[in-house]
């Protein structure tokens, strides 16, 4: 927009810089301008970068102090500038500089929109410096609140965000008495009887830091959506409110719709004869007889029916974890609590559980054996300490984390990595090649003009031109002109983009001649991998291969986490906290171990084989190269900072949680990926064969045989040998569930666990040696081991395993064990000391019972 005067002191599209205006100006006829000047200030106020809100305030300050006109709006503007400021200040953490708006915006209507706004927003986050702020300036304005708003915004959040209701009901019991809207908040939003019970379900389920792992996110938040879209439950009534609760106090937070549904029938028809067909159907299917011989009821009302039922639902997870098929585990309510044990994963696989059960089922028949647990494998407990969970964020650290998503290291490495996933989002495969050589067949063109005008030509195009790095380019283009090797050198930038064109427009013409089979795309991105070093294609070729992963090859669980990322986000290039996890998460968890996995199997990486070069480029374009300080990748660098700013836990408590390690070889030692969320869920069947007979798992539970008992992850067991024939217990996949480890002292707990694999190869040592009185000397012996690999390999994905394993036993001697189809077990080679995921040795006892432990075993952690 130009101003009426012509002088260029009045720059409307200036930036984050303060505009100097100087005292000549003071001669124009502002107010002939005033229109055009109170739209730029509107302009300004709805179009800025959060980080320089500060420095827009004070841009309009001085507008106003020279041109001597005041901001002045209408109420539908001052509710878009609100509304805007309020978006893009909470978006990075500074809502409290929106009161700075009261400086140009002295309007009461405003200010107690936006009051109530943070007010609301404090609580919603729980910053409670924040909510000071917002309360002490509503006094000061004699502004009055509505604590029902309040109540509104936390009954949205039951479905929206449950563990947020949570979190809100905390902050307003930890808050001062003394304040009045405390006081208010306590006496209207604590006895609603939805809010009152989420209180309760707090006591029954702690909320987990880590959103991605926590029951409050992936079971209770589809569970009540469910049973509201389904119309079993309604927020309007509160007795529903504690049938929620009872339900929980029973089976426990899982999603469970199938059994919530025969629940909520046999709550709400205490008559037997009122229950639904279905529900008597599903009863009747698990295995519960409803009625006696003379076709009378078994029970005296539907209460009691649930109960067995529900007693004998819970017996499933003990049979399971004796290696028993339960009754009924194949009926529709049994495959439902069979799902939820087992629990979901990145890496799931639509195998049939009963075609599972019944080769199963035909091997051990085959082979007693196989199903049976080897000498020296039992039930052991151990005490691991559970962490301080640190309920607040301080001001200082909201600072810190502001100061660092602003930083130089969130532009290198998080903002090409999501530009590129929205990129995916909003593209597809062949439209993204069309613009690529149309960008490139518009900048030969604007290379091809430059050599066709004389420099004083070229001199103008440099005067107009606004973007300062498109005219940096033009001056060093121009000064390239003027000497014939200059302009040789242009000519040939013009020729190879010309022919790098010609290239695209082939893959262009393959594509559309193609069925665009997988193998296709993995062409194009070969071709196109060629031509970079022609022409810089590192951000093709990464936006490209997001697309690629995002269209073709991703499954459902992390298609949903690239909707997730981009739909949380309001502005791309500003980083929340939230955001930069989440691209941690896809990079680390999928990029690195699925779409790039360094053996590049298809049945892994569900794609075609790159070739060793486009390895090496995608792993450079998704900076996926590992510091050689911290071993870390440049987006988990970042993501560890903002975990040690945020501080989620600080320290051991001196609470501990019991965690038997339940040694399987069944139905859920066939499950154990699953339960640890790892990649050898692809091996159900062939373990279901019995392919693997030398394969154990342990079943990490927590609280066995209590109410509150749950599996949190398994760890596999091989037994090999070395190739003197040396027995060998290799300790692989230790996978103990994400929000698990993350909430114990995950060194302790690491320790113990390998302690008690020590104590399992000492008990298989001395029954081999009690039960053959001639051993050779060699069987004598016997050792522990270790792959020492990066995470996501064959040691364990989680990264606080990785962490123990290379502080404690990185220097450990490898070993060379015997090939067997063990030690190959999903595709990871163990047994050859070359190999990336080799055994290292961390205890061993020789043949007259010495003992030696290898590694660092003192350190305190």
């Amino acid at each position: 927009m130009r101003l009426k005067s012509t002088h260029k002191g009045i720059c409307p599209g200036c930036g984050k810089e303060v505009v100097m205006i100087s005292d000549e100006l003071l001669k124009y006829h502002y107010k002939e301008n005033e229109s055009e000047i109170m739209q730029l200030y509107l302009t300004w106020l709805t179009n800025f970068d959060p980080y320089s809100f500060d420095s827009v305030i004070t841009k309009i300050k001085k507008f106003e102090e020279v041109t001597k006109i005041k901001p002045s709006f209408d109420q539908v503007d001052m509710n878009i500038i609100s509304a805007y400021a309020i978006r893009k200040l909470r978006q990075i953490g500074r809502l409290s500089q929106i009161f700075e708006l009261e400086e140009i915006l002295p309007s009461p209507e405003v200010m107690s929109s936006v009051c109530s706004e943070i007010l609301i927003s404090s609580i919603d986050k729980g910053d409670k410096t924040l909510f000071t702020l917002a309360s002490e300036k509503m006094k000061e304005l004699e502004l009055s609140f509505n604590s029902e708003d309040v109540t509104r915004l936390i009954r949205r959040y039951i479905s929206e965000d449950p563990r947020k209701v949570v979190s809100i009901v905390k902050f307003i019991n930890a808050e001062s008495q003394n304040n009045e809207t405390i006081v208010l908040l306590k006496k209207t939003v604590l006895d609603d009887p939805w809010i009152s019970a989420f209180s309760r379900l707090e006591k029954l389920q702690g909320i987990v830091s880590n959103v991605d792992n926590d029951p409050w996110v992936n079971e209770f938040k589809p569970f009540i959506r469910n049973g509201l879209k389904l119309g079993l439950i309604s927020l309007d009534k509160e007795e529903d409110a504690e049938l929620i609760v009872s339900f929980i106090e029973i089976m426990g937070m899982n999603n469970i719709p199938e059994i919530f549904k025969v629940y909520i029938d046999c709550q709400r028809n205490r008559d037997l004869d009122r229950l639904s067909q279905d529900t008597l159907k599903l009863c009747t299917e698990f295995g519960i007889k409803t009625h006696r011989k003379d076709e009378t009821w078994r029970f005296k009302d539907s209460l009691e029916l649930f109960n067995e039922l529900s007693s004998a639902l819970k017996g499933i997870r003990s049979d399971l974890l004796t290696d028993k098929i339960p009754d009924g585990l194949t009926t529709e309510l049994g495959l439902e609590l069979f799902n939820r044990i087992k629990g979901s994963s990145q890496f799931e696989r639509d195998d049939s559980l009963p075609v599972i059960i019944h080769k199963w089922n035909n091997t051990i028949e085959r082979d007693p054996s196989l199903g049976e647990l080897p000498a020296g494998f039992k039930e052991t407990t151990i005490k691991v300490p559970l962490l301080k969970h640190k309920v607040e964020v301080p001001r200082d650290q909201t600072e810190q984390v502001v100061e660092l998503l602003s930083s130089q290291e969130v532009t290198d490495a998080y903002l090409p990595l999501i530009q590129s996933w929205e990129a995916a989002a909003n593209n597809g495969f062949v439209g993204y090649l069309d613009g690529v050589m149309e960008d490139l067949s518009e900048e030969e063109t604007k290379i091809k003009e430059l050599l066709s005008n004389s420099p004083d030509e070229i001199q103008k195009v440099v005067d107009i031109e606004k973007d300062p790095k498109i005219k940096q380019g033009l001056i060093k283009k121009l000064k390239a002109l003027q000497n014939p090797k200059g302009r040789q050198g242009i000519e040939r930038q013009a020729n190879v983009l010309n022919d790098v064109i010609k290239e695209i427009d082939k893959i262009l013409n393959l594509l559309d001649s193609s069925p665009h089979k997988m193998e296709d795309y993995v062409v194009v991105l070969e071709s196109l991998n060629k031509l970079d070093g022609k022409v810089s294609l590192q951000k093709v070729i990464r936006d490209l291969s997001a697309i690629h992963m995002r269209d073709y090859v991703m499954n459902q669980g992390y298609k949903q986490l690239v909707r997730e990322l981009l739909v949380n986000i309001n502005d791309i290039d500003v980083a929340t906290s939230d955001s930069v996890y989440l691209v941690h998460k896809i990079s680390k968890d999928y990029i690195e171990e699925h779409y790039l996995h360094h053996l590049q199997d298809s049945k892994h990486t569900e794609h075609p084989a790159f070739s060793p070069e486009l390895l090496e480029k995608l792993n450079l374009v998704w900076q996926q190269q590992l510091d050689k300080q911290t071993g870390y990748m440049p987006i988990t660098i970042l993501k560890n900072k903002l975990d040690k700013i945020l501080g989620v836990y600080s320290g051991k408590t001196t609470k501990e949680v019991p965690v038997t390690m339940m040694p399987v070889s069944g139905l859920l030692h066939i499950y154990s990926g699953d339960l640890g969320d790892s990649c050898h869920t692809s091996q159900h069947d062939s373990m279901a064969k019995g392919q693997f007979p030398n394969l154990r798992s342990w079943i990490y539970v927590t609280n066995k045989g209590k109410p509150n008992e749950e599996l949190r992850g398994s760890v596999l067991a091989i037994q090999a040998e070395k190739l003197d024939d040396t027995p060998v217990l290799v300790v692989r996949a230790n996978n103990p569930s994400e929000n698990f480890v993350q909430s114990v002292d995950s060194d302790t707990f690491i320790v113990n666990v390998l302690k008690e694999a020590i104590e399992t190869a000492k008990r298989v040592r001395t029954d081999r040696i009690k039960n053959n009185k001639s051993l050779p000397a060699v069987k004598l012996r016997q050792m522990v081991t270790i792959p020492m690999d990066r995470r996501g390999s064959a040691s364990t994905n989680r990264q606080g395993v990785n962490d123990v394993y290379r502080k404690r036993f990185v220097d450990c001697k490898k070993v060379a064990l015997k090939n067997t189809a063990e030690t190959n077990f999903n595709g990871y080679n163990v047994h050859s000391p070359d190999s990336h995921t080799a055994t290292v040795v961390i205890w061993e006892i020789d043949a007259n019972g010495n003992e030696h432990w290898h590694g660092d075993w003192e350190t305190k952690s």
